[in-house]
């Protein structure tokens, strides 16, 4: 499997724009995915930087609903004309973010939702060919990181409450006997999504998860690093599970650095224009 960072927090090749947003692109042995669009036009122009083709893409994945992951999503269907979209149900749902100038709607638009080749997921998805699978998870009753505070939507009342995630998705890629699991910004806590994920090979889909690619959730609004205290147990949660992790896009570098002192080698980082191999 190979995958090529198309969008990310930071860059690392000339020619290829860094930006919020996150992009890749996956070519595995029965798909050449593309997980995200990034925040806008961006990810297209690296792609061609990086001689990637658009019309190459067989399967999209949008991990959640926000305008970070799905702001290139209309320009993507005017250069690829086939490809099927994977999106959560209610991905499309307007959510809200706190800024100083009140609450900012960064659900992606809505118009885009009504497009034929979108297919909506439920909790849990298996591809005809077994070689992908998607699955959801809502945020629990345990703490989640200092970054998720603020972002709100309205409940039946129309009253602003704490996101509770359910509009995210992750994507598992089949590599023999082994797994890939792909995360946007891990907002439902990465360690628990870990988890769920080898549960979720383990006893459905066989073999087992070898490798997460992804964001973490370790940066803060305000561009900071979330606590360390935080970051520790994180780290501690995704110890000793014979995976290896690549991580980038909203993982602040402060938080990979704290990362790397309790997960040594098996732990990498990412920027817009480095391919993994694994």
């Amino acid at each position: 499997m190979k995958i090529t960072v198309i969008s990310a927090n930071q860059s690392s090749v000339k020619g290829v724009k860094k930006e919020k947003g996150q992009s890749l692109f996956i070519q595995s042995e029965n798909h050449n995915f593309l997980f995200n669009f990034g925040a806008g036009t961006t990810f297209l122009k690296n792609m061609q930087t990086l001689g990637v083709s658009c019309d190459a893409i067989d399967t999209a994945i949008l991990s959640c609903g926000n305008t970070l992951h799905s702001g290139g999503l209309l320009p993507f269907f005017t250069q690829n004309r086939h490809a099927a979209i994977y999106a959560r149900v209610n991905a499309f749902d307007a959510r809200y973010q706190k800024t100083l100038f009140g609450m900012k709607n960064v659900a992606p638009d809505a118009r885009l939702s009504a497009k034929r080749r979108i297919l909506r997921c439920k909790n849990y998805f298996l591809s005809k060919d077994g070689s992908f699978a998607t699955f959801s998870l809502s945020a629990g009753a345990e703490p989640l990181s200092p970054a998720n505070a603020t972002y709100f939507f309205k409940n039946e009342n129309g009253n602003f409450v704490p996101d509770n995630f359910s509009h995210e998705m992750y994507l598992l890629v089949r590599a023999d006997k082994r797994w890939a699991l792909f995360c946007g910004d891990a907002h439902a806590g990465i360690e628990r999504i870990v988890e769920a994920a080898q549960d979720l090979v383990l006893n459905s889909l066989g073999g087992r998860l070898a490798w997460v690619i992804g964001g973490f959730n370790l940066t803060l609004p305000s561009g900071k690093p979330v606590p360390e205290q935080y970051i520790d147990g994180v780290a501690t949660a995704l110890a000793d599970r014979g995976i290896w992790y690549y991580t980038g896009h909203s993982t602040h570098p402060r938080a990979y650095t704290r990362l790397i002192s309790v997960l040594g080698d098996s732990v990498a980082f990412y920027a817009a224009g480095d391919v993994i191999e694994l």
